[in-house]
């Protein structure tokens, strides 16, 4: 079996001879490069029809919608947590605004302002209430 590097450097040495030869002729080309190659047929033509550019190494995707919490975010949230006696983040999510809520008009400020800012609506407080569990989950975590 050839190499990965190797299946590339022959697959652009032949793509170009490929795309300009007969149907015939691409018959023979692409017998010869899954003989050496391994490559499936199917797999083959694609490979062999993709423009040169397009076979070039595969690159991360960016998640744009990707959330990033900082570290006092997290505290709060386990420090919620802990009030809730460490409840599973699927049974922690629904609770969250009336456990905050309640936590605020008993005196115990968690976002280090008072109860009329999170009335107002501050950001972490909105945070909270939008969370998926999955995401507490790993933000629980150790």
């Amino acid at each position: 079996m050839m190499s990965l590097s190797a299946r590339r450097e022959m697959l652009i040495s032949i793509r170009q001879r490929y795309l300009e030869s007969s149907w015939t002729e691409k018959g023979r080309i692409l017998d010869g490069f899954i003989a050496t190659t391994g490559y499936d047929r199917k797999y083959a033509i694609s490979l062999l029809r993709k423009k040169a550019g397009a076979t070039g190494s595969v690159q991360a995707k960016s998640r744009p919608g990707a959330q990033v919490y900082d570290e006092q975010f997290r505290q709060v949230l386990l420090y919620i947590w802990y009030t809730a006696n460490q409840v599973c983040s699927k049974r922690l999510v629904p609770f969250l605004p009336d456990l905050v809520a309640a936590m605020e008009r008993h005196g115990q400020p968690i976002f280090g302002r008072g109860a009329e800012d999170i009335q107002n609506g501050s950001y972490a407080f909105r945070y909270l209430c939008i969370m998926v569990s999955i995401y507490i989950q790993s933000l629980l975590t150790p």
